[in-house]
């Protein structure tokens, strides 16, 4: 965001050139021009990922399977780039925050905004600090959050397919600090052509196709037209909050900016100031609720224009709805996930408990009351592991916040005081002896009260409960309560201990009591290293990287494919932790586990899937887990081919039809749908599909000679690569006894 400089479009070259001198690139050590030429390019994050995206908006059926390898290794190996960047000058410059300036490393710069302080601008990357030296949110915890809601901001209009061009973003958290790094564009204040840079005193409409595409991404969002600004002459209509730009860049690109309260907020709390700009509703509730909501409800934004009652009163009511009966209807399956987990003797450290959450719209703030929920007998192991997660997340922040006071103390980038900050806290809360047993009966118990509203009982409460103890208490012997907060801690703080201690403690559960009043030691704790969060664009792309790795092995090493086909499935489980509602995501792992089944029996000739299938039930939740997503063409068809193979004919002729409705000319639809047909015993019917399939793909390739190289602006929306010829070889012949015979007034066969 070229925030930064005075020279609009030309702050990437000046800027770039003055950082390769600061970190020892000098002009004889460069190499010839062709080499730094390279260099310039690969820190040239926006049009790098600009172009990319550009060619896979491009993409169709028709596009050669290498191309599309290709390009999604060039977006693997470009988000991989800009997270080690990120994460490599965010560390250097969290460890020197204190220093003088002159001694700095990285050194700030000058490029304005009031929130996160001191700003920074390496390698074409904008840092920002997520703090709250303003006191405008309250703390810095609640500051992180608005950086969190950034990212989620952006994903979200990212998976609109918005025709409009996004920053890549990531967020480092180090040392109990967290930093937004975001890729600079060719943008300047002179560019903003939409919303508000000066605080809703002035809000710029917007141009005609802007409008258009903001318009369209504010649908699939659920997400409130409305009026804003603090002066009625100068306020406008808006699709999204008040404060996210809209820019015409010097490159003749549009983009946008600044997504930290896309989503609307909850029903403000009396006793969390200003918790109207951190306290927002999940997007997954958003898309899902019966009304669009409004960005800036609750906010001074919206005070004394039209409709701002209507806009806070269904923000209330949607408060409501998630409180009295999301929650409600959500905490037993809850319970019988964590009971079928256990009764399966699955680990818990490996229970999906955020992404199950969110998954259903159900903010983590929100456990306590899921957890009041929680009464019958049977759900006493579902209360005590999400008392596992409270702890586990109140122990983060007290060790974020302590690693930020020994920063601002020492003022050096040592790493041996964080090491014993670390030990010696964790030892106060893992240790056997009365100062630990203290600590949780008052001060973790205190901030347990204050974070999750309804988190602990009646009895829990009193000052001689033994919180520590009770986490012992599962119905399994083996399962270790304290085990899995520390394995918590660890993964949410970047806490690398040694493979011995953690395999030595969950080899031996809940005997702490051998491991005294200091369980661990400076031998144990390996590194203390950055965590990054970023826009999943990395994990989704290994995923479907190694989904087609797997498929174009299956015929030849069909033991290969499996193990690629397990890697996809890790990384899109990976992917679905930062966005567990992604339709695209879900099916292409419905379509692994489908895929691993063929694998299973790829050279016999009529399989059937059968739903007592471990991997048939998976691909199946994960296909209707999709198809609630994002019920596109792609996914519909997939499904249809599943359901297909499952023996379910009426309901993949409905998701075929589905599917044709969304796109009438989509060509591996009109085929298969063809082939469906034909098995089913309707050949007359058949005929007219692969007539239109014929059809439609001669009026493709038609376009596709005519097509001229366009510059295309915005988000990639992938689509599935044909699969057409590999289709052929892994459907098998129905049994057209079971067949259901076809209605004559279909509306697909009658129109055709």
């Amino acid at each position: 965001v070229d925030k930064a400089g005075k020279e609009g479009g030309h702050f990437f070259g000046r800027q770039f050139s003055g950082v390769l001198g600061t970190h020892g690139f000098r002009g004889e050590d460069a190499g010839n021009e062709d080499d730094f030429a390279e260099l310039l390019q690969l820190g040239n994050w926006n049009e790098r990922f600009q172009k990319i995206v550009e060619k896979m908006r491009q993409f169709d059926e028709y596009t050669p399977l290498y191309e599309r390898l290709q390009v999604t290794r060039n977006l693997i190996h470009l988000a991989h780039d800009f997270i080690y960047s990120s994460a490599t000058y965010g560390k250097i410059i969290i460890s020197e925050l204190y220093l003088p300036e002159e001694q700095k490393t990285i050194r700030p710069s000058q490029i304005g905004g009031v929130a996160g302080g001191e700003k920074y601008v390496v390698h074409n990357i904008i840092f920002k600090f997520a703090v709250d030296h303003l006191n405008l949110y309250g703390s810095d915890e609640a500051a992180a959050k608005v950086a969190g809601h950034e990212l989620k901001g952006l994903l979200s209009f990212f998976n609109t397919g918005v025709d409009v061009c996004l920053p890549l973003m990531a967020l480092v958290d180090y040392r109990g600090f967290r930093l937004s790094a975001i890729s600079v564009l060719p943008i300047s204040r002179e560019t903003v052509i939409y919303g508000s840079n000066d605080y809703g005193h002035h809000v710029r409409p917007g141009d005609e196709k802007l409008l258009r595409e903001l318009r369209r991404a504010a649908r699939p969002q659920n997400i409130k037209e409305h009026v804003a600004g603090l002066h009625h002459s100068t306020s406008g209509n808006l699709f999204g909050p008040i404060d996210m730009e809209g820019h015409h860049g010097v490159d003749g690109r549009y983009y946008l900016i600044d997504f930290s309260r896309v989503m609307p907020p909850q029903t403000p709390l009396r006793r969390v100031p200003m918790g109207h700009l951190f306290q927002l509703l999940r997007p997954e509730f958003v898309k899902t609720y019966r009304t669009p909501l409004c960005s800036d409800a609750f906010s001074g934004f919206i005070r004394g224009h039209n409709g701002q009652e209507d806009h806070n009163r269904e923000i209330v009511e949607a408060t409501n709805h998630l409180i009295t009966d999301v929650i409600p209807e959500f905490a037993p399956e809850l319970n019988k996930l964590i009971r079928t987990a256990i009764l399966k003797k699955q680990p818990l450290s490996t229970f999906r408990l955020t992404e199950t959450m969110h998954r259903r719209g159900i903010n983590m703030r929100f456990t306590g009351i899921v957890r009041q929920q929680l009464t019958g007998p049977d759900s006493r192991d579902s209360r005590l592991l999400l008392l596992v997660e409270m702890a586990a997340r109140v122990i983060k922040n007290n060790l974020r916040r302590r690693l930020r006071e020994k920063v601002k103390r020492l003022k050096l980038p040592v790493d041996e005081p964080y090491r014993r900050l670390v030990i010696d806290y964790l030892n106060l809360i893992f240790g056997e002896h009365d100062a630990s047993q203290a600590y949780w009966a008052t001060n973790l118990k205190r901030q347990l009260l204050d974070k999750y509203l309804g988190g602990l009982t009646e009895e829990e409460r009193r000052p001689e409960f033994p919180l520590k103890t009770v986490l012992s208490q599962f119905s399994r012997n083996d399962i270790d309560g304290k085990y899995l907060v520390f394995v918590r801690v660890q993964k949410m703080s970047g806490l690398k201990f040694s493979t011995r201690l953690n395999k030595h403690l969950y080899q031996n559960p809940n005997n702490w009591l051998a491991r005294g009043p200091e369980p661990f030691d400076d031998t144990d704790l390996k590194t203390i290293d950055p965590r990054v969060k970023h826009m999943n664009i990395v994990t989704h792309a290994q995923g479907y990287l190694f989904k087609i790795e797997g498929e174009l092995r299956m015929d030849k090493d069909p033991f290969a494919a499996q193990r690629f086909f397990r890697m996809a499935l890790e990384k899109f489980e990976e992917a679905l932790d930062t966005d567990p509602s992604n339709g695209e995501t879900l099916s292409n792992r419905a379509e692994v586990f489908s895929r691993l089944i063929e694998s299973e029996y790829l050279h016999v000739t009529d399989v059937k899937y059968f739903e007592d299938h471990p991997k048939v039930q998976q691909a199946r939740d994960f296909f209707e887990r999709a198809v609630k997503a994002r019920p596109c063409c792609e996914t519909l068809f997939a499904y249809a081919q599943f359901l297909e193979k499952c023996g379910k004919y009426a309901k993949a002729e409905e998701c075929y039809l589905r599917a044709l409705e969304l796109n009438s000319t989509h060509v591996d639809t009109l085929k298969e749908y063809g082939n469906f047909l034909s098995e089913m015993g309707h050949h007359d019917a058949a005929e007219q599909f692969y007539y239109r399939c014929s059809e439609a793909t001669k009026k493709i390739r038609g376009e596709r000679m005519q097509a001229k190289p366009v510059r295309l602006s915005g988000n990639w929306k992938r689509k599935e690569p044909s699969m057409s010829s590999k289709s052929s070889t892994l459907s098998f012949s129905l049994n057209s006894s079971k067949s259901p015979r076809l209605s004559s007034t279909s509306p697909e066969i009658s129109s055709s």
